[in-house]
């Protein structure tokens, strides 16, 4: 028996908080996002990598922030 539970959360994007790139072999971007859950606003951290030459962006890291962490 399979005990493997499948599920979606969706979330919305509300405002971009806070944000600084890093140029290395491409642009590294770290982003303080507030997204909407079920009615409730959360704090995210996401990381976004692009390569200009290959003309892509990736989405490296999502993660929640705690009420005491700090992403910068």
């Amino acid at each position: 028996m399979n005990n493997k539970v499948n599920f979606v959360i969706l979330i919305s994007l509300v405002l971009l908080h806070l944000g600084e790139s890093q140029v290395v072999s491409g642009l590294n971007y770290r982003l303080v996002v507030v997204a909407d859950e079920s009615g409730r606003s959360k704090n995210y951290a996401a990381i976004v990598w692009e390569e200009l030459w290959q003309k892509s962006k990736n989405l490296t890291s999502f993660t929640p922030i705690l009420k005491n962490n700090r992403f910068f």
